[in-house]
């Protein structure tokens, strides 16, 4: 013959756990956003070593997650629409992502000095060398994203739980 038994589970715990989940849910995916974002700028920073620019043109990345501190800043909205962008220090960057034409403003031609020689030009055209917006589409358009921000989640779901 079965014999019942009867458990009695603590579920106060669990409880207070959910609860913070489900208030922290929102900061969880846009914060899994960001880490994805991050992962982006630190490719894109790879990309312009491999090119031999920052070997002529040092610059402070810091931690490009915070607005300010690098030369990619970062914005992710409640709604998760987010964007990406070159920050005001970095102005010349948007050159070479997008190109430019360079042309006198005041006089008929431009001066440069280099190795000691000068030259004159009228112009010239910066040929665009776009580098954010093909690494951040290799992320976004792609299952890289989604791997990176599962396993932040994970590692977030797992601090709550008290999982290793």
């Amino acid at each position: 013959m079965a014999e019942n038994a009867i458990i009695t589970l603590d579920t106060k715990d669990f409880d207070k756990k959910f609860r913070e989940l489900i208030k922290e849910h929102p900061n969880y995916i846009r914060n899994a956003a960001k880490t994805v974002n991050r992962e982006v700028i630190k490719d894109v920073k790879r990309v312009m070593q491999s090119r031999g620019y920052l070997a002529h043109h040092p610059m402070s990345w810091g931690d490009a997650g915070f607005r300010g501190k690098g030369n990619i800043d970062q914005d992710v909205n409640k709604d998760l629409s987010g964007k990406l962008w070159f920050s005001s220090r970095a102005y010349h960057l948007k050159f070479v992502e997008y190109g430019a034409n360079v042309r006198p403003q005041h006089k008929k031609y431009l001066t440069f000095k280099i190795d000691g020689q000068f030259y004159k030009s009228e112009g010239f055209t910066l040929p665009a060398q776009p580098l954010l917006q093909p690494t951040a589409d290799s992320y976004w358009k792609t299952d890289k994203a989604k791997n990176v921000m599962e396993k932040y989640l994970q590692k977030q779901y797992d601090k709550l739980t008290g999982a290793k």
